[in-house]
């Protein structure tokens, strides 16, 4: 099983600073920002900012370490930004695989970034 934690994701969302990116089931675009422990989400659609603290990221962390599933579905209970941090999580396994990480069900990420 693959395993995550907030810190990786924190340092990997540096490295991210400002870059677009796109949810992995609809493809919608958002911002990926980094701000002292926290990683901030804004969707285009609204430009609305959604702060992800540590705490958030811990528990998403948590149950995807336990199931690997990038489908948004499986963390309701955990966060309500849980299809912008899987998009993270999946851009950042694929960085240290050297490719794409692909959701369940075989369907291939969307229009994510190559680096």
């Amino acid at each position: 099983m693959l395993r995550i934690t907030s810190d990786d994701l924190l340092a990997y969302a540096i490295r991210l600073n400002g870059t677009q990116l796109q949810t992995l089931y609809n493809g919608r675009p958002f911002k990926v920002d980094f701000r002292s422990e926290t990683i901030v989400f804004t969707p285009q659609s609204t430009g609305k900012p959604r702060p992800h603290e540590r705490k958030y990221l811990d528990r998403v962390c948590k149950a995807f370490n336990k199931t690997n599933s990038l489908k948004p579905a499986d963390y309701r209970d955990g966060t309500y930004n849980a299809s912008y941090t899987l998009t993270l999580i999946a851009k950042y396994l694929g960085a240290i695989a050297g490719g794409e990480v692909s959701p369940a069900g075989g369907r291939p990420l969307k229009n994510l970034p190559n680096e």
